[in-house]
């Protein structure tokens, strides 16, 4: 079974229950509400565009992606008549990455290259970086793979250029990558890039992205049919997941050891042992299967 999780390095999710949801975001709604005194005489159209900037992405990372988008576009609206482009711009990569979240990636490419655009006038090769990367992304995920290695390859080369561009899109980057070259089943590339997220991770101390990259490592070694090392590396990930209290992690990493485990099995001669790697098969899948009904998925 392939990862499931593996887009993962464009969005750090966290599952909670609609409750949970709901009662997260009203918490948000009413500290930007205190916070820019919205309803005070005195309050700027500045704080009113930070205002719906916040609301924006606190319904985002609850999903309630229409929501976002109108707090987004009014707050994009506000910053734009108060000529604040950094500010506007900032929000209309907001805008791009929550169609991305819906799904609509020809939008969201749009957005991101009208974006790119501006960063580049500004030279500001920090977010130039991310937003190549961003897009690497976007055409990973409609199945271009061979474009999506060619933006990639344009944040390899803007931080050889300006070392200064640094830090934690390292990790990031050569994981994306390694998925690209998974998809293409070069597997052994995708596993060195894997390698070279993990050491660059060391330095950035990601504990998500470390679990993302790990779980990936176990699925190029799984095909590349270094059952010992996919093993360890998949009940690491899973592990770390439950430390880290990400049960949908802790689902997918156990089905992808019982598939590791399956396709163990299939090729194993010996009945007693066959027999004792299908009971491990499904004690993973029972495992993930019981996360999903804690979760109701």
């Amino acid at each position: 079974m392939k990862n499931i999780g593996l887009l993962v390095v464009f969005i750090l999710n966290s599952f909670c229950n609609f409750s949970q949801a709901q009662n997260f975001v009203e918490d948000c709604e009413k500290k930007a509400h205190e916070q820019y005194l919205f309803d005070h005489e005195n309050t700027t159209d500045e704080q009113r565009a930070k205002y719906f900037e916040n609301l924006g992405e606190c319904y985002s990372s609850t999903n309630q992606y229409k929501k976002a988008l109108e707090a987004f576009t009014k707050s994009a609206h506000i910053y734009k008549n108060l000529n604040l482009k950094d500010f506007y711009w900032g929000v209309v990569k907001n805008i791009g990455y929550t169609h991305y979240q819906m799904g609509e990636y020809n939008k969201a490419l749009k957005y991101y290259f009208d974006v790119l655009k501006y960063f580049e006038t500004r030279q500001n090769w920090r977010n130039v970086a991310y937003t190549y990367n961003n897009i690497g992304i976007l055409f990973h995920r409609q199945h271009d793979t061979e474009k999506a290695l060619f933006y990639y390859d344009k944040v390899e080369k803007i931080l050889k250029k300006y070392p200064e561009v640094k830090g934690e899109i390292y990790p990031m980057l050569y994981t994306n990558i390694g998925l690209s070259y998974y998809a293409l089943a070069a597997y052994e590339k995708a596993k060195e890039n894997y390698q070279k997220a993990l050491k660059f991770n060391e330095k950035t101390g990601d504990k998500h992205i470390h679990n993302v990259i790990i779980g990936n490592m176990a699925s190029a070694y799984q095909r590349l049919k270094d059952y010992e090392k996919a093993e360890i590396y998949f009940k690491e990930a899973i592990e770390k997941s439950h430390e880290q209290g990400n049960e949908m992690s802790e689902i997918i990493n156990n089905a992808d050891l019982g598939s590791l485990y399956l396709n163990m099995a299939k090729e194993e001669y010996s009945v007693t042992k066959r027999n004792t790697l299908l009971n491990k098969a499904i004690q993973c899948f029972q495992k993930a299967l019981q996360f999903l009904r804690i979760l109701k998925i």
